[in-house]
């Protein structure tokens, strides 16, 4: 009989667990737990990534799964000098192009990129226009020498590759110029003209596939920048579909045959294959950045009869042995009223909500808790309060909680009251000192924090306040003041590392998007959201904190915040603003959002979701004698 490890090197291991590690690829083990053999497999899928910021077509990629680079394309038929980068897990606004165009070229890195040629609209002229990227701003450089669009591009910034496209009035091209860093140079001819075509590589062994020759094209040639030479067709033509890779090794995705489609294909230097995974949004003039047949990222594109001009979709495509389950919003269990305006505490297994403001007349005077099942109505709030909070906020665990009067239901108003929650029982705290409402808040009982607000309902404008205060399970202090007075904003953290995003604000150029990190004695300016957002909620750490929801508009999106940046992250079923959420939960784990206003009628919902990071798992398959 044939020597196991002989063949593999390896024994075959009793295990009481499951290997779990990438590294297991292949690896034969006998699971104690299951009593029976079992293997990793590696296999090809697609998972949503988190959409971009803005819906687009025709756009260029560059970079790779975890460091992309969107730019360029058009909306309703506009051309945009958009760019967008993609850290692995969401997008983040990058410089704007010099030239606004779409169908544009593109090639290189996140941080050392090139566009070139594209069509301008309105007006409707072709460009030659080249620019580089540095990671932060585009600087223009050389022309082309052939104005064109919907070219392909290879290679990187101090060494690319521009070939096939369309020129003006109406000429299918073949040509091929190649690019060092500071000019355009011709190169050598393409065997077939084409326009829409697509490619990667380097300057030296480029690898161009499909396009449109009068029809779709599953042609491919590879490229040594002394010839073009043919090599194996494609299994699907296609145009307009875009990919990632090398001579040895690239996918592709999407495009049209006709019309749109899903199918992937990979290449292995020699033959393509039809990829057993296929994108979950058909589609054409997409972008894609990536490595090869093992990892890419697919985003942006078109496809007719969609709802919108343009997509923001993402889906991440790996070959690996492990399975890869996108992070996403999940359904929870219906909050047991139609509310709005409440506070709460917590995360999603261990909830906490206090007062609210229901379709009907007076303000809810209820809280409850939640086990990640189940709803369950728990005391009144106190004498202080009861009936009569809404819009207010709080900070703290399901056990240990507080609640700010943000509405006392007048007129006449009052917002300075605080409560206390113990786990069964709501008692009187101290008073804040001073009327504040729509402020943000974060922290636990003994260490928290309420930053900014107003003296009045209704928008911030030059009413809005900057002060702060932080308490400390018994009084109440002031703390620093916020660069810029805001209110029907959010926070998230703690009283020594918080951080406040979007809201009113006092300065109209800083209104919606303006972010602040308060280091438990002074606040400090850091970049601005990606979207901006009024009553949308928080709840993170000032590292790691997820905004979620909000106004203009019902919103769906979502950001998350690193400390430094906000990128996109993957948005809620349904559109919501001032819904209830816990803000000391982790953005990658116990995150939830319930109630809030919303575009349906009536328009208090009822509606619980709950967030769950990206995770990663070892594809086991068990070996039978089948």
């Amino acid at each position: 009989m044939t020597d196991y490890k002989a063949i593999f090197g390896k024994k075959i291991k009793f295990l009481t667990t499951d290997l779990s590690a990438a590294e297991a690829e292949g690896e034969v083990f006998y699971s104690d737990t299951d009593k029976g053999f079992k293997v990793g497999v590696a296999g090809a899928a697609f998972s949503s990534g988190s959409a971009l910021s803005n819906e687009i077509y025709s756009g260029a990629g560059a970079g790779i799964q975890t460091a992309a680079l969107c730019f360029g394309g058009a909306q309703d038929n506009v051309s945009k000098t958009l760019t967008e980068e993609y850290n692995g897990s969401g997008w983040s606004t990058g410089g704007a192009m010099n030239t606004a165009r779409h169908s544009i070229g593109g090639l290189g890195t996140q941080t050392a990129a090139l566009g070139f040629g594209g069509y301008i609209q309105p007006g409707g002229s072709f460009s030659n226009a080249s620019e580089e990227y540095d990671g932060s701003s585009w600087t223009a450089s050389n022309n082309l020498n052939t104005t064109r669009y919907l070219a392909g591009g290879s290679g990187i910034q101090t060494a690319g590759v521009c070939f096939g496209g369309l020129e003006p009035p109406n000429s299918v091209s073949d040509s091929t110029e190649e690019y060092n860093g500071t000019s355009w140079t011709s190169g050598e001819d393409m065997n077939t003209d084409r326009k829409a075509v697509r490619g990667d590589g380097t300057l030296t062994s480029t690898l161009a596939w499909g396009g449109n020759t009068g029809s779709v094209s599953n042609a491919t040639e590879l490229y040594d920048r002394t010839d073009w030479t043919n090599g194996e067709n494609m299994n699907t033509a296609r145009a307009q579909g875009d990919g990632a890779g090398n001579q040895t090794s690239a996918i592709q995705a999407g495009g049209s045959t006709g019309s749109a489609t899903t199918a992937a294909e990979t290449y292995d230097g020699t033959d393509w294959a039809t990829s057993p995974a296929s994108l979950a949004t058909a589609r054409y003039d997409l972008s894609a950045g990536g490595t090869g047949a093992t990892s890419g990222v697919f985003f942006s594109g078109f496809s007719p009869g969609a709802p919108d001009d343009g997509f923001s979709n993402t889906e991440e495509f790996n070959f690996t042995a492990m399975t890869v389950t996108a992070g996403a919003w999940a359904s929870g269990t219906n909050f047991p009223e139609k509310t709005t305006s409440g506070g709460g505490a917590g995360t999603n297994t261990a909830a906490l909500t206090f007062g609210g403001n229901p379709p009907s007349a007076g303000n809810l005077d209820k809280s409850y808790e939640y086990d990640g099942s189940t709803w369950t109505a728990e005391a009144t709030l106190s004498d202080k309060t009861a009936g009569s909070m809404s819009g207010q906020t709080g900070f703290g665990v399901q056990t240990a909680a507080v609640a700010c009067a943000d509405n006392s239901g007048g007129p006449p108003y009052t917002y300075v009251a605080t409560i206390e929650y113990d786990g069964s029982s709501w008692a009187n705290g101290e008073d804040r000192p001073g009327d504040r409402y729509s402020s943000a808040t974060c922290g636990i009982l003994t260490a928290g924090l309420t930053f900014g607000g107003r003296a009045t309902p209704g928008p911030g404008g030059s009413f809005a306040f900057n002060t702060t205060l932080e308490y400390d399970g018994t009084d109440w202090t002031s703390g620093g003041n916020m660069n810029t007075g805001r209110d029907n904003f959010s926070g998230s953290g703690t009283q020594t590392a918080a951080v406040g995003g979007g809201g009113y604000s006092s300065v109209p150029t800083k209104e919606g998007s303006h972010t602040e990190e308060y280091d438990g004695s002074s606040w400090t300016n850091s970049n601005n959201q990606i979207y901006d957002t009024r009553m949308a909620k928080q709840s993170g750490t000032q590292t790691d904190t997820l905004s979620m929801g909000g106004t203009p508009g019902f919103k769906t999106s979502c950001q998350r915040y690193d400390g430094t940046s906000w990128a996109t992250s993957p948005s809620m079923a349904t559109g919501r603003y001032n819904q209830f959420v816990g803000t000391q939960a982790t953005a990658g784990t116990g995150i939830w959002g319930s109630a809030g206003y919303g575009d349906a009628s009536p328009n208090r919902l009822q509606t619980t979701e709950y967030f769950t990071d990206e995770t990663t798992a070892l594809n086991l398959k068990t070996i039978t004698d089948s």
